[in-house]
């Protein structure tokens, strides 16, 4: 197949997001960044592949319900599977997309692929779709197998879910909820924040204020940030609010030794830095060399040069550094079911065995790095999951057996919209739905002096 031949390489561009997301297991971001990069698609095509990548990933698990009412089996041509997802979302979700379109451009796109044989397959399939849309609407019962339809999740999830949280506390973590991307202004370089939301405004952007963080913008257009010259430069960097309100719960201040023990890819380690300032220091840590390699990228892109990285696996300890660090941030490896906005193929890709691994896994990176901490200094434990496996059960059993520790206020470190949140005074779970960022859970404790 010859790229020449594509008569629309947006759609062709989501097909081959989808088709590595969903066959080969990548991340949608990466993938996404991978694909645009060969495609070199315009700003306007770029944000049109975006959005049906991302909603056919996010409906993924309802789309083929729908697909398997009318199709036998699936085809066995990689793409020609990702066009017929992207013809029934187009044709249930895309109300800027004619019926008509949905489905011709996907035979078209199937020809273009160099399978002309399953065009028909493919006309015929979402024309049933289209002409009996009716047998297939959203579930909107309360049964574990219509939450996960209408959630597009696995049911183990709901179920899981269900037993931890309220249904209308279920939507506000599973339901489709967009976030905002938000950038922060990286001081080292830049002390002028209006100059940088004139140029942003320039560069085509639109922009507005954070929902919680004043430091937070708002960045909504078509195409990459990472691509623009204020990135590029290190005059900006991309952080989520709740990633910044978790670094403000750490209150690191200047000249402070800092501990982030999962560090990759390094927003919060920048963060940290720029609170500590020249006489401070970030220890970065990640376990994997590529992933510390990311951090430092970021850290040379922003121009500081007090985080310290090093190839670390977090539950081995260090006895050297007991008692060493003013603060220590974890934030642990977990479910992600806080981030399915940004990473929507959580919602079909993640195991239920991986629960129970990564509650293992927490529990150890805990119980190790809390040794680190100087007494009177304080621990942050965060993770960007709803998972109450994950976040209140295993700081209430660190907490039974390190009687060195105790929960610390969180609300002089939060804005006071989020403090009837806050639970036992610290600890509090974000949601996308309520909140309006990623549902990450936060939980400050400090070593008894």
């Amino acid at each position: 197949m010859s790229r020449s031949t594509i008569h629309d390489k947006a759609r062709y561009t989501a097909a081959e997001v989808l088709s590595k997301v969903i066959e080969e297991g990548a991340y949608s971001n990466i993938a996404l960044n991978q694909v645009f990069r060969e495609q070199r698609l315009g700003r306007q095509d770029a944000a049109f592949a975006t959005h049906l990548a991302m909603g056919v990933l996010e409906r993924r698990l309802y789309l083929d319900w729908v697909i398997e009412k009318y199709m036998k089996r699936w085809p066995g041509h990689a793409l020609v599977r990702q066009i017929l997802r992207l013809g029934c979302y187009q044709a249930l979700f895309s109300d800027s997309v004619p019926d008509s379109a949905a489905v011709n451009t996907s035979v078209q796109l199937t020809k273009d692929v160099g399978a002309p044989g399953l065009s028909s397959l493919v006309n015929g399939t979402l024309r049933n779709i289209v002409r009996h849309r009716e047998r297939v609407e959203i579930p909107q019962g309360g049964s574990t197998e219509d939450m996960a339809l209408r959630y597009s999740v696995k049911s183990w999830m709901v179920e899981m879910l269900k037993a931890q949280y309220r249904d209308e506390e279920i939507d506000d973590i599973l339901g489709f909820h967009p976030i905002p991307l938000t950038v922060t202004v990286n001081k080292e370089k830049e002390t002028d924040r209006e100059r940088i939301i004139t140029r942003l405004r320039e560069d085509g952007w639109d922009v507005g204020e954070g929902r919680w963080v004043p430091e937070a913008i708002q960045v909504k257009g078509a195409g990459s940030i990472a691509h623009q010259s204020l990135y590029k430069d290190g005059n900006i960097s991309i952080v989520s609010e709740s990633a910044m309100l978790a670094v403000g719960c750490v209150d690191a201040k200047p000249g402070e030794r800092v501990l982030d023990a999962c560090a990759a890819p390094g927003g919060k380690s920048a963060l940290l830095a720029q609170k500590v300032g020249e006489e401070g220091l970030i220890d970065a840590w990640d376990i994997h060399p590529h992933r510390v390699d990311l951090i430092a990228a970021q850290a040379k892109r922003l121009g500081l040069a007090n985080i310290r990285l090093s190839v670390q696996d977090a539950t081995v300890p260090r006895q050297e550094l007991f008692h060493n660090y003013d603060r220590v941030l974890c934030d642990m490896p977990c479910t992600g079911w806080g981030v399915l906005s940004q990473k929507p193929e959580l919602r079909f890709n993640t195991d239920i065995r991986d629960v129970g691994s990564l509650n293992t896994l927490q529990r150890d990176i805990l119980s190790r790095c809390c040794e680190y901490v100087k007494p009177g200094g304080v621990l942050v434990y965060v993770t960007c999951t709803v998972n109450k496996s994950e976040n209140e059960d295993i700081i209430v059993s660190y907490l039974d057996n390190h009687k060195e520790y105790r929960l610390d206020d969180l609300s002089p470190f939060l804005p006071e919209g989020l403090h009837p949140h806050i639970q036992d005074k610290g600890m509090i779970q974000l949601t996308p739905g309520r909140d309006g960022v990623p549902g990450f859970f936060i939980c400050r404790m400090v070593r008894k002096g």
